[in-house]
């Protein structure tokens, strides 16, 4: 949404001041994609839709921006929500780059934060692995099992694929 792309470009801007603001001394610049779709040069599926690059000195760091209101500003009190992780943690599999930032708003507080995840290389591998025995299960025409992956919903969206369910993707950008 358009307040959605606003919220999110002022919380990258603002994150970006508040890392730098902790790093005196070290220059700290702002590089933003044009909303590409980056793929894996490992494995052509994977892909990433990063939100912006942050460079400091001569490292190179995946910067992602959310909002949030004070009903769920708890679920950043002990580290970065589940889902937020996982989502870094692929975009840096995918990129090859070692280390995120997560700039959030606090929406109704007017509060910008950041957390800093470093790689984990075997999450991501696990990851991968999972992604890949997922689409094998679309490939091959078989139902996967259930497991403890109920973040994920694995059977809903296979029931989906199955019902004929389509999600329109934009076209392709290399």
């Amino acid at each position: 949404t358009e307040i959605g792309n606003q919220l999110e470009d002022l919380t990258l801007r603002e994150g970006l001041k508040a890392i730098a603001a902790d790093r005196p001394g070290e220059q700290v610049k702002l590089l933003t994609p044009q909303r590409l779709m980056l793929r894996s040069n490992e494995n052509r599926m994977f892909s990433a839709n990063v939100d912006g690059y942050i460079k400091i000195g001569h490292e190179y760091y995946i910067l992602e921006a959310k909002t949030t209101g004070k009903y769920a500003a708890h679920m950043w009190e002990n580290g970065v929500p589940e889902n937020y992780y996982c989502q870094v943690q692929w975009y840096m599999y995918v990129t090859g780059i070692q280390k995120a930032f997560i700039a959030y708003m606090l929406v109704d507080a007017r509060e910008i934060h950041y957390k800093e995840i470093p790689a984990n290389k075997e999450f991501q591998e696990e990851m991968a692995r999972k992604a890949v025995e997922f689409i094998g299960h679309i490939d091959n025409g078989t139902e996967p099992e259930q497991n403890d992956m109920d973040a994920l919903n694995a059977k809903d969206i296979w029931n989906d694929v199955v019902a004929g369910a389509s999600i329109k993707l934009d076209d392709e950008v290399e």
